[in-house]
């Protein structure tokens, strides 16, 4: 019996370990790869610069901003994730905030690193749960992506969503997107 609970311990540790350091560092330079260049966006977009003296939401320094900081990641991830959906911004490794302008539209990208898969999971599911006809979200391993437009359906907030798929899928691990009733599905 003690060899037997032994074995269910190890099994659950293998099974619960979090990823390979590579790995981490591999979706930890995602996020910044999720910062599109002025080459790669629809002609009519660009990032969105902050007008002098102008503050952007949760005190983040600069579009686009992408950092680790534990007060960054709660300022900027509690407003998004309810209360109730049992997200603990603790568990939240790194985030990213991008805005950008097309045909005087904002879209936007917010990412996240969670520190397991599972968690990337439970945020998908907790983002799901509340979706809005303008959100377009994505997960790939213990990252999860919320991309938004003022328009869901722009051809260029639909020529955005393209972009974070095409990144996604260089995310190992399960793939998962849940796209709004209204706009359409690639």
């Amino acid at each position: 019996m003690k060899s037997f609970l032994l074995l269910v311990i190890a099994l659950t540790t293998l099974v619960m370990a979090p990823a390979s350091h590579a790995d981490s560092a591999k979706e930890s330079a995602f996020l910044e790869s999720l910062v599109f260049t002025q080459d790669v966006l629809p002609a009519n977009c660009m990032l969105r610069k902050a007008a002098p003296g102008e503050m952007l939401p949760h005190n983040i320094p600069s579009n686009p901003y992408v950092s680790s900081d534990e007060q960054f990641i709660h300022d900027f991830s509690s407003p998004i994730f309810s209360r109730d959906s049992g997200i603990n911004t603790a568990d939240i490794r790194e985030a990213l905030y991008s805005v950008y302008l097309c045909s005087e539209k904002e879209t936007g990208i917010f990412a996240w690193r969670f520190a397991s898969n599972e968690q990337a999971r439970a945020g998908m599911k907790a983002l799901s749960s509340g979706i809005k006809s303008s959100y377009r979200i994505s997960s790939a391993g213990s990252i999860l992506v919320l991309q938004w437009s003022d328009n869901a359906d722009d051809a260029d907030g639909l020529a955005m969503q393209k972009l974070v798929n095409q990144a996604m899928s260089g995310i190992e691990g399960p793939q998962m997107r849940a796209m709004s009733l209204d706009a359409p599905q690639d």
